[in-house]
């Protein structure tokens, strides 16, 4: 007796699945990996993006980038991400996004992101990432020269230095043992 071949499920064929994509009432789309050109597209993102089914495919991912989308999902997750982690997101997204970026803008977007991230690690690479930015690119964007940035890092150093003698002042013996050295 011969054995029994288990049952394929059922398939769709394209249109089947043309269809089925066209009405879904989320916005959504299938775009080329290379070329990022839009070669399908919901009724839901019709009627969210406000194109016709043409303009649309005319579009590229590119086209569709905006802060304000950013914004919309941080809101709808503000209870989960918190005020100034969505701020941070959201500051990102507009530099990104916006019609014209300096280097120095991202710094606004990273800095509450290193003040809220959980991991110290995360926390300590943003923060350097920025004093970094901050210390070799000036606000209007060019890079600082080198009698710039040896003044900029001796006052970063004057800074961290004065900052220590007031908590070694302040803070009492005990509490300034290093970690390795609590136990």
């Amino acid at each position: 007796m011969p054995a029994e071949r288990p049952e394929e499920p059922e398939r769709f064929d394209d249109l089947e699945l043309e269809r089925l994509f066209a009405c879904l009432p989320a916005p959504a789309w299938v775009f080329d990996r290379e070329t990022l050109r839009i070669l399908a597209v919901s009724d839901g993102a019709l009627r969210v993006y406000g194109y016709t089914h043409e303009e649309f495919l005319a579009l590229t991912l590119r086209d569709l980038r905006d802060p304000s989308d950013v914004a919309a999902i941080v809101w709808a997750y503000r209870a989960r991400l918190g005020p100034v982690y969505g701020l941070g997101i959201v500051l990102v997204a507009v530099v990104v996004f916006g019609p014209a970026i300096r280097p120095w803008y991202v710094v606004w977007g990273l800095a509450p992101l290193a003040a809220v991230a959980v991991h110290r690690r995360v926390r300590s690479v943003l923060a350097g990432f920025c004093a970094a930015l901050v210390l070799v690119v000036l606000p209007d964007g060019f890079a600082a020269d080198a009698e710039r940035v040896l003044l900029a890092v001796l006052g970063a150093l004057i800074g961290i230095a004065a900052f220590l003698v007031i908590r070694l002042a302040v803070a009492p013996p005990a509490t300034l043992r290093p970690v390795w050295a609590r136990r």
